[in-house]
């Protein structure tokens, strides 16, 4: 069996948490993973 996964937020449609963030006027929101630098793995 082949399976095949596609993250469709941010890579296809934009991410919702940013449409979000300026809708209720909170732009901590905004911040996604790819701009934090304190990720630990």
């Amino acid at each position: 069996m082949n399976l095949v996964c596609l993250d469709l937020e941010g890579m296809l449609i934009p991410e919702i948490w940013i449409a979000f963030a300026e809708e209720s006027g909170i732009p901590e929101l905004r911040r996604t993973t790819a701009m934090s630098r304190t990720i630990r793995s």
